[in-house]
């Protein structure tokens, strides 16, 4: 099936491309517009996109707040990054290998392997979540960072 030479025009992809952005980061300017207003402004019907007086306050509150929502934050986010860190580390250090290893070398049974690999890599995260758990709990990893690494 062909498709129409108008439509993979040059003079097509600069405005298509413009308006798949906008769409794009339209969420994003939103939250940050919205990070930058007072709540009674945030809370205003119609919303404004752009607040009126801009603010730092949320931020200020978000890291000095001893107690309440945002208690925990610098500490959530403290362990957010260990933990991201050293998960991308070991996937690299396992990963890169197994990479090459497919790439270059002649296995036996290659095509069944990397069948199983991508079926594993398209099983949902969510799926396993309560056997994790399960072997978490039954080596008394829970509520430590081995048990998220």
């Amino acid at each position: 099936m062909r498709t129409h030479p108008l439509l993979m025009s040059p003079h097509w992809l600069f405005p298509g491309l413009i308006i798949m952005g906008a769409f794009t980061l339209f969420p994003f300017l939103w939250l940050v517009s919205s990070s930058l207003q007072y709540q009674s402004e945030l809370l205003s019907t119609p919303p404004h996109l752009m607040p009126s007086r801009p603010t730092l306050e949320n931020y200020i509150r978000l890291f000095t707040a001893n107690q309440g929502l945002f208690s925990n934050f610098t500490l959530a986010l403290r362990n957010s990054v260990i933990v991201a860190l050293f998960t991308t580390v070991l996937s690299l250090i396992a990963g890169t290998p197994a990479g090459y290893a497919f790439a270059r070398l002649e296995l036996p049974k290659k095509g069944p392997l990397l069948l199983g690999l991508l079926v594993l890599v398209m099983l949902p995260a969510f799926t396993v979540l309560i056997p994790l758990f399960v072997i978490a709990k039954q080596l008394s990893l829970l509520n430590t960072w081995t048990a998220l690494v």
